[in-house]
């Protein structure tokens, strides 16, 4: 088995958080990491959206996509404090406003943070 290397705490900012690649690959891709230890508490999540929703609207759509199958009891306490990471920002990035400045307030004020930006 391979070794798996935990990484330093980072934001990663998903713009198209609600579709279909975002929901069904990039954030469980995400929960697999954090479940194996790869992700820190530390780290966040803004998924960002056109979408009006709040953090845990997300964080419900979002487990239609995880807790499926026989796995799901055993995955629900890891989902719980995974979600503790996803914060949600309704952002429409083809118009300037007040959006940007709500997403730049989700991002940690560490100008040394790690970001990451993911346009999916």
């Amino acid at each position: 088995m391979a070794e798996l290397v935990p990484v330093e705490p980072f934001d990663i900012v998903v713009f198209g958080a609600t579709g279909d690649l975002a929901l069904r690959k990039l954030i469980p891709a995400l929960f697999h990491r954090w479940c194996d230890g790869q992700i820190t508490e530390d780290s966040r999540i803004i998924a960002a959206a056109r979408d009006t929703l709040s953090d845990e609207d997300f964080r419900t759509l979002a487990a239609t996509h995880i807790m499926t199958g026989d796995a799901c009891a055993e995955r629900q306490d890891n989902w719980t404090r995974f979600t503790q990471l996803i914060h949600y920002s309704a952002l429409d990035v083809s118009r300037d406003g007040d959006d940007w400045l709500d997403l730049k307030a989700a991002l940690d004020p560490d100008e040394d943070k790690i970001r990451l930006y993911y346009l999916a």
